[in-house]
């Protein structure tokens, strides 16, 4: 269980970088989101595939594991691009 403090933390730094990711990819099209996701015994549950062009340096959800914490929180989907990953230790 996520202690309180932290749970205060984390909703400042979701502020804070929902603000810059914004600025960062708000011309891009679709939908951004920033999600935060709290790893499980087995993950977090996705499985990711890049571009095989190495100029090109995406990286796409090519998988999402029944029940993990991706697929329940359920804003994350097969085809979606990650942009940035931020890992928070507790």
């Amino acid at each position: 269980m996520l202690s309180d403090s932290y749970k205060t933390f984390s909703k400042f730094l979701t502020f804070l970088l929902s603000e810059r990711i914004q600025r960062r990819y708000g011309d891009l099209n679709g939908e951004l989101l920033l999600v935060d996701l709290t790893r499980g015994t087995g993950g977090l549950g996705i499985s990711l595939a890049g571009n095989k062009d190495r100029n090109t340096m995406s990286v796409f959800v090519a998988g999402i594991q029944p029940e993990s914490s991706a697929a329940l929180d359920g804003r994350i989907v097969v085809g979606d691009e990650l942009l940035e990953v931020l890992q928070l230790s507790t």
